[in-house]
């Protein structure tokens, strides 16, 4: 087929080049360009570049063709562009999208190359394909054209991603003339990524040229390829605070710089603007972070293709608002205090305030506020604290005002009580009325809602008026934080008020005492020149009963008094201004003293009798008494004091008036006496007897026996216990107490036979559904746990006919179980071969033997009892046991802790038996272990107080079993049978033996026990069982016990294998070691002897089991061990020679050191240098440095002709190296030259800097900064290493702003200078010598000259002027008012901002500013500094003025119509109309400004009506007194007016007048018709013709109907 193609396409040639010779050209090329005009993120791209051609020869008429290729530049004319794109045009082999559809457009497309010596241009395309590959080689898409000349016609094929399309000739398309505009717009579909395309075209082609004998057909290929790069994601960009990195939202207010992150695959730029600008600045960078200029930002984001994000926004303001509050018209400062209503207002230059917040002393928290709203007085007294916020959050600082408008509460207190009291409304002097003492406690207190007052005492503490008032009369002064100010005065005495009697005076705390009755006068302080409402009260009590109070004057002569026989005391209680009150009491007795005797419990008649300690009670104070004992001598009686002895007493009390009364009483302690008779015998109290018993006594005494009257002498003969009590006359009694017992004691008896303190020594645990339950023996165990298998697991049926049983192959049988089936009971349960199935069971003793076959499984192994713990689980009846069996049989209770209780026994005896001791007493509830130790059988003997005796036995066991073993020793062939006890083992406790048997346990416990453990396994044996033989090699321990824990421990070892002894050469084989290992660990040695050629060798000892030797010989060793064995063993030994370790060669020769080891425990080393000897070495290692020749000789210790030589050289010397410019290890600013002078130096390189390593030629010049290294080394590997540096610069940085800079010359930020290496600086500031050290912060404005060196010579200089300030300035102050125009200049290039009113303002600096406003101006210079100037122009009159200059201006003078006024600080709010001329200071410079304030309204003159009134008149408007407006209303609609214009229409009328400045007045009147009289009465008649006419024409219109 490829031969009939190119014989086809010859043929064509020959065909052409026939035609040719015609003339006839068949190749011909059109076509047309697309033009797109759209826009988008990327233009339409041109596909142009270099074509690689290449041309083969397929024929040749002359052989004069060659291959050959070429490269041709191509502007191919085919686009390709998204739908939607820029609309402009670029070029090249890179293609850029934003769509993953675009077009690969080819209408346009130019035509295809044809080589220059191609005749007449005769080009045939036979293959064209334009192709997109992924990146990873795959064809994504692709369109194809190829020609078939072996169709007839030729068939052109059109290929798009495998769709094809065929054209003929018959189509009417010249097959032989391709051009790629046939190919036409193709619509392409790709997924975003990197992409390849290539065009690639075949073509055949002639070149001809008869003249110089060329003609040939060639077949060429052309390339063109290039790169598409599909990108449809939009950037992402995400913002977040620099400061907290919180995320940031568009058209946020932040208070914090912004950093910006952008994320694209194919990211080419961020954009913002800044502030104030008007164009974009661009970084690289996918991060950036905003500058703190204040102002609206915007950012975007960009990729490569254009995809752009959304435009960004924030505004950064990072200044903070500022408030100020007001009150009645005048601005408080923060933490004032006021009475009336106050305001709070915010501004802000940035952002602009966003919220305003207030917490009022009722609420918890901050809550929303409304700048200027008035908080009035009756808000509530308190703390208000407020600030505000603007929107970019910024805060500003707190401001605080304390409203108090509640009078404050003024109370005077003395000691502790008010005294005064009363409410501060206003200022002034105040007379409290307040009279103190002197000494008094005296606290002044001070309640308002603030609690803040100033005053010249302290306030709400007590002082006291001591020496330092010494006057009368005293001012309190007391000054209000809203600045009232009160003065109070209080006074001070000196006397409290007394009372006269007589010649005499008598104050407070005094009592009088008079027998006769007397008058009485009343005294207060003689400086009290008003006694006021103070005076005396006066009450009594007694006979004579009085209650009055009046003043001084009014009861003083009054009479006291009191009628014979009687007692009035008079209380009197007196006050003065002061608050002094003295009590005075005068008591007028005209009668004895009353009194009673008393023991405290009872009251006792005068005269009468007591037997217990007594005294006489009297409530009278001051009262003299005097008693007498028996009729004796009368002495002092201490009122209170007691009378205990037997006696009769006679007590005389005398009261302050002389009266005088006796008393007497008779004391008798002394108990009433009996008897007690037992069996007709006196007896003691307290007795116990077991006869007949009766009481007697003498005298007219009573008594009672247990509770009941009791007959003298009768005879009481029953058991119990008597209580005989006899009483005196005086009360006195005596108790006899006596029992009678005829009963032998026997609880004591009865609790130690019933005690089930012990539980036995071997048992069995039933464990069934987690309960273990113990028991003695097995059977009992057993037993137990088939009853319970019975009830859990045994189910019980009844059958009553035989015939209705059918299941005999499931019936349990020894036998037939057609004979065993029955009537009656019949149980279902488990079958014994098989747990899972159940059978049948007539035979209930088959089924017991089943259920005992299951039941074992519950049943433990037997369970010895343990010295440790011990499991009984739940005790069984038959588990306890509590007897002792004493050696000759007798069976008794143990006794060991049981504790003797004092029952009905008052003596107990214990008597061992067999013992020599006798009977011994036994103490009361103390345990019989802590009284007795030794073991036996005792005889109790008990007696009770009434004689009565008990006997029996109690068995005590303090001792641990015996045990009677046969033993036989190792080698001895005999068996001896002995007893160990608890006394053998503390003497001999290990017991080594061929075998050991344990034959019989001997103990009065027949559960004691005997445990035996060997290898970790304990094994138990007790009474009764077979007891062990230990035969088998091994070490037992026993322990020999009994319930009681009486125990001992020995150990048995039983021989085991005998001891092994091994010989071991070491490697060199210089020595061998013997070693003895015993296989148990309870062998011994206990002799050992070691023999060398047969001469026994010194120091082995039996203790020392590890021998080492070094000489040669026969080595026997002999042992004997604890067993009585003999061990004997030989060795033969033969030494090795001695050897070292040298670090080389032997022999050999090295330039470094050297090191030869050796043990030095077998070898002594001989070192010689040059042949001669220069140590002797035995430290075991030898370092060798030096050079020269060694030799070492190596000798055995214990062998001197055993040795080794080892011989080596060292060769250490270095070539030498010569530095021209530098010396070694330091550092030059100039060249340096390295040269060597050895021969022998077979290399030389030096790094630089850490870098690679460098030939270096001798004699080589360095001249590059660096830390240099130069190794110079010989033949023999010697080395020299030289280090220097070459240092021509300083290391250092400049820092403008926190970031690194250079060549700035000029900046308005920071400067400092870090060094990265040692420097030295030097600065002067404006020509002057400035300190500064590296790392500084230059802050301050100025021109800095820097200077800095090392220590090499090296030198700069550095020039930086810090510039932080605007130089400009306005024609008035910055922050004040301007009457005329205001200019700003500037002194250096700056930009400005203005706002007017808020507004933005455009203005150029130096013109003029004449408009009325607000003006604020912001300057900014080139260095980042920037300046405000604030100020208001003001012209005409205002109808208000309330202005707030700028915190900078001091306000100097006010002038209002020409005079001075006050003003309130820098708030100029002025109300009365006038001229306010107002002089201010700023920065140092007087400015002087006029504010005009009108607030009166125009009048006018009503004509015809008064204002307010109503008439039927005509209204003319006229004078009004200034320029203004007149506005008309009638019935609520405004008409059209003109001053002078008449008003007739009737209705109500309103007229406004207002001037220029909106001040208005108003004007009321309504216009109204009125009638006179005659006019009435006209109507009236005119009406009543109407109607009469009415009436006729209806009558007549009636007529008519009728007819």
């Amino acid at each position: 087929m490829i031969k009939n193609r190119k014989r086809n396409i010859v043929r064509y040639f020959c065909v052409a080049l026939m035609s040719m010779l015609c003339g006839i050209t068949l190749l011909t090329n059109t076509g047309s360009a697309l033009q797109v005009s759209a826009a988008g993120n990327t233009p339409i791209h041109s596909i142009s570049g270099y074509e690689s051609h290449s041309h083969v020869v397929t024929q040749s008429l002359f052989g004069t063709s060659s291959n050959y290729t070429e490269s041709k530049y191509k502007s191919t004319g085919i686009q390709v562009y998204a739908s939607n794109n820029k609309g402009t045009t670029t070029s090249g082999t890179s293609i850029e999208l934003d769509s993953s559809s675009f077009y690969v457009d080819f209408t346009g497309a130019n035509a295809t190359y044809v080589p220059s010596t191609a005749y007449e241009n005769m080009c045939y395309t036979t293959h064209y394909r334009f192709e997109i590959k992924s990146s990873s080689g795959y064809t994504s898409w692709y369109i194809d054209y190829s020609v078939d000349i072996e169709t007839e016609p030729y068939e052109r094929v059109f290929n798009v991603n495998g769709s094809k399309t065929i054209k003929t000739d018959s189509e009417g398309t010249d097959t032989m003339n391709f051009q790629p505009t046939e190919l036409g717009k193709r619509l392409v579909s790709l997924y975003s990524g990197n992409f390849t395309w290539k065009l690639t075209r075949d073509y055949t082609w002639i070149n001809y040229d008869l003249d110089n004998k060329i003609y040939a057909v060639y077949e060429s290929t052309s390339t063109l390829s290039g790169s598409i790069l599909v990108d449809t994601t939009t950037p992402t960009l995400s913002a977040k605070g620099y400061t907290n990195s919180s995320t940031i939202s568009s058209g946020s207010y932040v208070n914090q710089r912004v950093t910006f992150t952008a994320n694209d695959t194919n990211f080419e730029r961020i954009y913002y603007k800044v502030p104030g600008n008007t164009y974009w600045n661009s970084t690289t960078a996918k991060t950036y972070t905003s500058s703190a200029t204040s102002g609206w930002w915007y950012v975007y984001a960009i990729d490569a293709v254009g995809n752009k994000t959304s435009e960004f926004s924030f505004y950064y303001d990072a200044l903070k608002p500022t408030g100020s509050i007001s009150s009645n018209g005048t601005t408080v400062a923060s933490g004032s205090y006021v009475s009336k209503s106050f305001a709070y207002t915010a501004s802000d230059t940035g952002s602009g305030i966003k919220q305003i917040y207030y917490k009022s002393p009722v609420s918890s928290g901050y809550q929303a506020y409304s700048a200027g709203t008035i908080i009035p007085a009756t808000a509530g007294d308190g703390w208000y604290y407020f600030y505000s916020v603007d929107n970019a959050g910024n805060q500003s600082a707190s401001m605080s005002v304390y409203l108090e408008t509640e009078a404050p509460l003024i109370e005077i207190y003395r000691n502790g009580k008010v005294a005064y009291s009363t409410i501060m409304t206003t200022g002034g002097t105040f007379d409290t009325g307040v009279y103190f003492n002197r000494f008094d406690y005296m606290k002044i207190t001070y309640d308002s809602s603030s609690g803040n007052v100033s005053c010249n005492y302290t306030l709400d503490s007590n002082f006291q008026l001591a020496s330092n008032f010494t006057g009368f009369k005293y001012t309190i002064v007391l000054t209000t934080p809203t600045g009232i100010t009160g003065h109070y005065t209080f006074y001070v005495v000196d006397t409290h008020p007394y009372i006269s009697i007589g010649d005499m005076n008598y104050y407070n705390g005094q009592t009088v005492h008079l027998n006769k009755d007397t008058y009485v006068s009343f005294f207060d302080d003689s400086d009290i020149t008003d006694s006021a409402d103070t005076g005396v009260e006066i009450t009594s009590e007694g006979h004579h009963i009085i209650d009055t109070k009046a003043t001084y004057k009014e009861l003083n002569g009054m009479t006291l008094s009191t009628p014979e026989g009687t007692e009035t005391t008079y209380h009197l209680t007196l006050n003065d201004r002061a608050g002094n009150i003295s009590k005075i009491n005068i008591v007028i007795d005209k009668d004895g003293v009353d009194a009673v005797w008393t023991n405290d419990e009872e009251e006792i008649p005068n005269n009468g009798y007591t037997n217990k300690p007594v005294y006489l009670y009297y409530e009278e104070s001051s009262v003299t008494a005097t008693y007498s004992k028996d009729g004796g001598e009368y002495k002092t009686y201490t009122k209170g004091a007691e009378f205990s002895e037997d006696g009769t007493y006679s007590v005389i009390l005398q009261d302050l008036a002389g009266n005088k009364t006796t008393y007497v009483i008779n004391v008798d302690t002394v108990s009433p006496a009996g008897s007690l008779y037992a069996d007709y015998q006196e007896v003691e109290n307290n007795s116990v007897t077991n006869g007949k018993i009766y009481f007697t006594w003498d005298g007219e005494n009573t008594a009672t026996v247990n509770g009941t009257p009791y007959t003298r002498n009768t005879v009481i003969s029953e058991d119990g216990l008597y209580e005989f009590v006899l009483q005196d006359k005086a009360g006195n009694t005596s108790t006899y107490k006596i029992r009678i017992d005829t009963l032998a004691p026997e609880l004591n008896q009865e609790l130690v036979n019933s005690s089930e303190d012990y539980l036995v020594g071997k048992w069995f645990l039933v464990n069934v559904d987690d309960t273990q339950t113990s028991f003695a023996d097995y059977e009992s165990a057993l037993e137990f746990a088939s009853t319970k298998e019975f009830e859990k697991h045994v189910t019980a049926l009844e059958l009553d006919d035989v015939n209705n049983f059918t299941q005999y192959h499931l019936v349990a049988s020894k036998g037939n179980p057609v004979y065993d089936v029955r009537v009656g009971t019949y149980w279902r349960y488990k079958s014994q071969a098989n747990p899972e199935s159940e059978l049948y069971y007539f035979d209930e003793s088959l089924l017991k033997e089943v259920v005992s076959h299951y039941a074992k499984a519950y049943v433990s192994e037997i369970n010895y009892y343990t010295l440790d713990e011990n499991n009984y689980g739940e005790v069984s009846d038959n588990m306890f046991d509590n007897t002792w069996t004493s050696d000759d049989g007798i069976n008794a209770p143990l006794g060991n802790n049981y504790s003797f209780t004092e029952f009905d026994s008052c003596e107990v005896y214990m008597e061992l038996v067999g013992g020599s001791e006798g009977k011994v007493p036994v103490e009361f509830n103390v345990p019989l272990k802590e009284q007795f130790n030794v073991t036996g059988l005792y005889e109790v003997t008990e007696i009770d107080e009434a004689g009565n005796t008990s006997n029996y036995y109690i068995f005590l066991d303090f001792s641990a079993p015996n045990l009677v073993v046969n033993a036989e020793v190792f080698g001895d062939g005999e068996v001896k049978e002995m007893t160990i006890t608890s006394d053998t083992v503390s003497t001999i406790s290990t017991y080594y033996y061929k075998s050991f048997e344990v034959s019989q346990i001997v103990d009065n416990d027949s559960w004691a026990t005997i445990a035996i453990t060997n290898d970790g396994k304990t094994t138990y044996y007790s009474k009764g069982d077979e007891l062990p033989v230990l035969t088998e090699g091994g070490k037992y321990d026993l322990v020999v016990y009994d319930r009681l824990n009486n125990s001992y421990e020995f150990v048995v070892y039983i021989v085991g294998n005998e001891a092994t002894i091994e010989f071991s050469p070491n490697s060199e084989s210089t020595e061998f070691t013997i070693d003895i290992s015993l296989e148990q660990e309870f062998d011994t040695i206990v002799s050992l002897e070691i023999y060398k050629d047969g001469e026994k060798l010194e120091g082995v000892t039996p203790d020392t089991l590890t021998y080492t030797f070094t000489k040669d010989g026969t080595y026997t060793v002999v042992l004997r061990d604890n067993f009585g064995r003999v061990i004997e063993r030989s060795y033969d030994f033969d030494k090795s020679l001695p050897n070292g370790s040298l670090s080389i060669d032997n022999s050999s020769r090295t330039t470094e050191e050297v090191i030869f080891s050796f043990d030095n425990s077998k070898y002594v080393a001989e070192v010689s240098k040059d042949g001669e000897l220069i140590e002797t070495n035995s430290s075991g290692e030898i370092l060798v440095s030096d050079d020269g020749n060694y030799s070492i000789k190596l000798i055995n210790l214990t062998d001197e002709e055993n040795f080794n030589t080892y011989e080596f050289t060292i060769d250490t010397k270095e070539p030498g190296v010569n530095l021209d410019g530098v010396e070694q290890g330091k550092t030059t600013n100039t060249d340096v030259s390295v040269s060597w002078s050895d021969e022998d130096v077979v290399s030389a390189t030096y790094t630089k800097d850490n870098g690679e390593s460098v030939v270096l030629e001798n004699g080589a010049i360095l001249t590059e900064e660096g830390i240099y290294v130069v190794k110079v080394v010989d033949d023999l590997g010697n080395t020299t290493e030289v280090i220097f540096t070459i240092d021509k610069s300083l290391d250092y940085e400049v820092y403008v702003d926190n970031t690194s800079a250079t060549g700035v010359e000029t900046t308005g930020e920071n400067v400092l200078v870090i060094n990265n290496e040692e420097l030295h600086i030097s600065v002067t500031k404006n020509g002057e010598a400035y300190e500064y050290s590296f790392g500084d912060v230059l802050s301050e404005e100025g021109t800095y000259l820097i200077k800095i060196s090392d220590d090499h010579g090296n030198t700069t200089v550095i020039q930086i002027t810090i510039d932080k300030s605007v130089n400009a300035h306005a024609t008035t102050g910055n922050g004040t008012i301007s009457n005329e125009e205001v200019i700003v200049v500037a002194g250096e290039k700056v930009s400005v901002i203005v706002t007017k009113d808020g507004q933005a303002y455009d203005y150029i600096l130096g013109q003029p500013i004449t408009e009325e406003g607000k003006y604020n101006v912001t300057i900014y210079d080139a260095y980042g500094n920037q300046k405000t100037i604030t100020f208001e122009i003001v012209n005409e009159t205002k109808s208000v003025l309330d202005y707030t200059l700028g915190e900078s201006v001091e306000v100097i003078e006010v002038k209002h119509n020409g005079e001075v006024i006050e003003w309130d600080s820098n708030h100029l709010n002025f109300t009365e109309d006038g001229i306010y001329e107002v002089t201010v200071l700023v920065d140092g410079e007087e400015y002087t400004f006029e504010l005009s304030l009108d607030t009166t309204a125009p009048e006018i003159t009503l004509n015809g009506i008064e204002d307010g009134e109503a008439g039927n008149v005509t209204v003319t408007i006229t004078d009004m007194t200034e320029e203004g407006t007149v506005k008309v209303y009638k019935d609520g609609v405004e008409i059209e007016y003109n001053l002078g214009d008449e008003l007739k229409d009737y209705g109500e009328y309103v007229v406004e007048v207002t001037d220029e400045l909106g001040n208005t007045r108003g004007y009321s009147f309504t216009l109204e018709y009125q009638m006179n009289g005659w006019a009435i009465a006209l109507i009236i008649i005119g009406l009543l013709a109407i109607a009469g006419i009415v009436v006729l024409i209806c009558l007549k219109k009636k007529r008519v109907f009728k007819d």
